[in-house]
């Protein structure tokens, strides 16, 4: 399963799958903060743009935390922002892990049930719903009441002055007591009770900002951690759109937390659990097979291109997409041309217009790049791709043929250095054509069968020059949108 497709119910066992070893990162975190009672509150920041893994981490993280003993909750932010207070959302979901450990550890409550003070008597019998009290748990008569007072108090701003004083100063007071029954409730464990809150930075910006001032002003209580996974950018943003451009949205956030972390950017993960991430999104995938080679340059060009994971899982599913049409018109390893075109097209999106407006605007295409405007300031990504220090392989010579300007000089070479090596293979009912490596240049060198369907080859270099160019504009329209070729190479 995809990393990014996981639902927190549906994990059975934590950090499996971990190709990119996000494990490694809870547990020493977790050892560091969490490992044993804390007489403070923390607030652990998990930052990385967006695609980088977080609510994988944080969903993971959560079942770990659980593994190991831990009372722990998870909190989608987004999807509970459209509450007008972020309490409710820590009240509900408190109350729903309160009612489940309860369920899994009657032992553990009967022995604790009669050190939570007993704070029914305390709250006006208009607010308490008794049938949502949990027996042995009284702090959920505080989660009820609050739940209530805060209804009320809503119910009750477009009233007289009087009525708005008595209802908030009710509120504050039982604001007060949730606190109290909460540091109690934290106290019972000799780990610190942990709730994970996902996804703040695409939340309602004043939900945001409620949610992190009462993390500092109801919130701040011993043995009680925070583990919030945010994009600092986005949430940067968020804060500015409520207080005004001269904000440091970052920094008043910073504010409120107590430790700061990055998860790395795909550039920095080692090729080796990159190249596994891809392989199992690959594999995950019916009639869905590439060589290790396609594996290998993948996660280079991932790296170079610095692709999120969630860019790396979509571009893989274009390409789940439109891979019949590419093996039927060339070799199957040409759809390592529309990984590329495909991650450009969604990563700069300007570019990979004007990229192929002059690709196939003439014969010598992307020449004219180099007169109009400079490849590097055009798209630096593909310079290095052709400049850089990769090494040698069929895939990556493929690669720079297609996509890097056309020179006689570069024709005239391929042509001469690789047409002899052509040796027509019979391959009605087969797709040896379309498999096999030492095929891979067919395509590029042969246009159209014969009657017997054996492929008819180039004899020219300027027949080469005008397969590269109809290959371009092909796996260019493929990797945009996915429609079938104007001119496929069977005739």
């Amino acid at each position: 399963m995809p990393e990014h497709n996981q639902n927190k119910d549906n994990i059975t066992k934590a950090f499996e799958p971990d190709y990119l070893n996000r494990k490694a990162l809870a547990v020493e975190w977790a050892d560091a903060l969490l490992s044993t009672r804390i007489n403070h509150h923390l607030v652990i920041s998990v930052s990385g743009d967006w695609g980088t893994g977080k609510t994988y981490l944080a969903k993971n993280w959560h079942k770990y935390l659980e593994e190991q003993g831990y009372f722990t909750c998870y909190i989608d932010a987004h999807k509970k922002d459209y509450a007008e207070d972020p309490l409710l959302v820590f009240v509900e979901e408190l109350n729903s892990n309160i009612n489940q450990y309860y369920k899994e550890n009657m032992g553990f409550w009967g022995k604790v049930r009669n050190k939570i003070p007993v704070l029914k008597n305390k709250v006006p019998k208009l607010l308490i719903n008794s049938s949502t009290l949990i027996a042995g748990v009284e702090v959920s008569s505080v989660i009820s009441a609050i739940r209530t007072i805060i209804q009320i108090a809503q119910k009750f701003l477009a009233s007289k002055i009087k009525d708005k004083i008595k209802y908030l100063e009710l509120y504050e007071k039982y604001i007060s007591d949730f606190r109290e029954a909460l540091a109690k409730f934290t106290c019972l464990f000799d780990k610190p009770v942990v709730i994970f809150i996902d996804e703040l930075d695409r939340s309602n910006p004043k939900f945001v900002i409620k949610l992190i001032e009462q993390l500092k002003h109801i919130f701040e209580i011993p043995n009680l951690a925070f583990i919030l996974t945010v994009n600092k950018k986005e949430l940067s943003n968020t804060i500015k759109g409520i207080y005004g451009n001269e904000m440091d949205g970052y920094a008043y956030y910073k504010k409120f937390t107590t430790h700061d972390y990055t998860l790395y950017p795909i550039e920095q993960i080692k090729s080796g659990p990159l190249e596994e991430f891809i392989a199992n999104m690959i594999s995950d995938r019916s009639n869905f097979s590439v060589d290790k080679d396609f594996i290998s340059l993948t996660a280079l060009l991932s790296q170079i291109l610095r692709l999120s994971l969630r860019d790396i899982e979509q571009i893989i599913h274009h390409l789940y997409y439109i891979k019949e049409k590419v093996y039927q018109s060339y070799h199957r390893d040409y759809l390592i041309i529309c990984y590329f075109l495909r991650a450009l097209y969604l990563k700069n999106y300007t570019n990979f217009l004007l990229y192929s407006e002059l690709s196939i605007a003439a014969d010598n295409s992307l020449i004219a790049i180099k007169e109009k405007e400079p490849i590097s300031k055009l798209n630096p990504l593909i310079e290095e791709l052709m400049n850089g220090e990769y090494g040698q392989s069929d895939l990556l010579n493929i690669i720079k043929l297609i996509l890097a300007p056309i020179t006689d000089d570069n024709i005239n070479n391929f042509f001469e250095g690789h047409r002899i090596d052509v040796i027509w293979p019979p391959i009605t009912g087969t797709n040896t054509f379309h498999e096999a490596e030492k095929y891979i240049y067919y395509p590029i060198l042969t246009h159209g069968y014969d009657k017997y369907d054996i492929p008819i080859p180039c004899k020219t270099p300027k027949e080469v020059k005008e397969r590269i160019l109809s290959i371009r504009k092909n796996l260019i329209q493929l990797s945009m949108l996915g429609a079938v070729p104007k001119d496929n190479i069977r005739k």
